[in-house]
Formats: structure tokens, sequence, C-alpha cells
């Protein structure tokens, strides 16, 4: 009867030793296809962005050549943000937005908020405008009314 026990005792012991060995290769399979599904994940991402990007371009350039891409006073930042990618970096510029000492509302008009920050609106424009014609990003050096600036030619004694 012992050696019955043993017996039966060495086939367990080789039946758990194979299923073990077949729960690593699984594991490992397991783990590769993860890896090839947030691979692929990713690459969805970067396509989907890519996609989303070169749709925005697409839109713009059909406001564009269509004569609807256009700056005008009484627009609201927010519909200048949603006409050009770009806008909101031309609005920066003159500290428009982009930060918290120079926030504007997207429901304000962008002849409010010049008025407001004292900017001058016609360059303003003048600067939204190379978005619209599509001859490049061109801005004017903006004002800076009454903002501290640096004299790069300013030395400081210690």
């Amino acid at each position: 009867m012992e050696y019955v026990a043993i017996a039966v005792a060495l086939i367990a012991l080789f039946v758990a030793w194979r299923n073990g060995s077949k729960l690593k290769y699984l594991q490992e399979q397991l783990d590769a296809t993860n890896n090839r599904y947030f691979s692929l994940i990713n690459q969805v991402r970067e396509a989907e962005e890519t996609m989303q990007q070169q749709l925005m371009d697409l839109r713009v350039e059909l406001k564009r050549q269509t004569g609807q891409l256009k700056f005008e006073p009484q627009m609201t930042i927010g519909e200048i943000y949603d006409m050009h990618p770009r806008a909101a970096d031309v609005l920066a510029e003159f500290h428009l937005g982009g930060c918290s000492s120079c926030a504007v509302s997207p429901d304000q008009t962008l002849a409010d908020a010049a008025r407001q920050h004292n900017l001058d609106l016609d360059r303003l424009l003048g600067a939204l405008k190379p978005l619209a014609d599509g001859t490049g990003h061109v801005i004017p050096q903006a004002p800076t009314h009454g903002r501290l600036t640096t004299d790069p030619d300013l030395r400081i004694i210690a």
C-alpha cells in the first residue's frame, strides 16, 4: 500500500510540476499579449492625435479658401480660439490669456479684451491676419503697457 501511495504522490508531483510549467508559459504569453495591446493602444492614440491635427488644419484651410477665416473685433475669444489652433499663441503674445494675470474670458469679445488690457485693437487684428491669410505667423512687437521690462544692458551691482 505504501508503494501505491508513493506512486500516486509522484504522479501528483509530476502533474503539479507540469501545470506550473504551463502556467509560466501562459503567463509569459499573456504578458507578451498585454505588451502588444498597450503598444497598439499607444499607436492608435498617436494616430488619432495626428488625424485630429490634420483635420483641424484642413478645416482652417477650408475656411481660408472660402473666405470664412476672418478675425473680427466682435468675435469672442472662444470663437477666435476655435477659429485657428495658433490663435491662442498670438493672443498670449499680447498678454491675452496664457497666464493668471493675463486671463481673458472665452465669452469676452476681442474688442473688449483689447480695451480692458489697453491694447491697440488694430495691431492685435494685424497680428491675427497672417493666420487668416495663411502667410505665416508674424507678430509685431506687442506693447507692454506699463508692465515691467528689463534692460539687457543694465548691470546690477551687489
